[in-house]
């Protein structure tokens, strides 16, 4: 998500972020120095009810975004958009990471809910669509893949990078394959 607030053009688009926790300073800082502000609300840990009310005291305050984009794992995260079920004022774009879950009861009750009100499915593979927005939809490819913001520049082979590592690690004509 960092690397997208990075290359999007701040002039058109702001993108702030709302969290139940805090989260790493070196993320924070980056949201921070690119325009973004964050939000934080109770973590769903301090009770339901609580919960819920500030999620939904957040929206009340904060009505002026036109989109709405949850980075999810499961539709369980579908409660941080939970208030969008009651207005089509703010779209909602769910863009789903994971082709499964532990908590797969609560991401099956939630997807109903999410499935009904969603603008745009997005996924980063086949499979993570199928996960979040069901068979039906992979079948109709009513969605988009949208991979991870990475910025491929940066991992491209470079013969003259190569070299040179393989140089300090004595490795000089030697066929070397790595793994990350």
């Amino acid at each position: 998500i960092c690397n997208v607030n990075r290359a999007i053009d701040h002039n058109q688009f702001r993108m702030d972020y709302l969290v139940h926790q805090q989260i790493n300073p070196k993320y924070q800082n980056d949201i921070i120095e690119n325009g973004g502000t964050i939000h934080y609300v109770p973590g769903i840990k301090t009770g339901v009810i609580k919960y819920i009310k500030e999620i939904f005291r957040f929206y009340k305050v904060h009505n002026d975004y036109h989109i709405v984009h949850l980075n999810e794992c499961g539709a369980s995260f579908f409660l941080y958009a939970l208030p969008l079920l009651f207005t089509s004022r703010m779209k909602l774009i769910v863009h789903s990471h994971n082709g499964n879950s532990s908590r797969r009861i609560a991401h099956k009750i939630f997807a109903c809910f999410q499935n009904l009100r969603v603008n745009r499915k997005c996924a980063c593979s086949d499979v993570a669509a199928a996960w979040m927005f069901g068979k039906k939809t992979l079948r109709a490819k009513d969605y988009t893949i949208v991979h991870n913001g990475i910025q491929v520049e940066r991992y491209r082979y470079r013969p003259e990078i190569s070299e040179k590592l393989k140089s300090e690690f004595g490795l000089e004509g030697k066929f070397v394959l790595g793994s990350v």
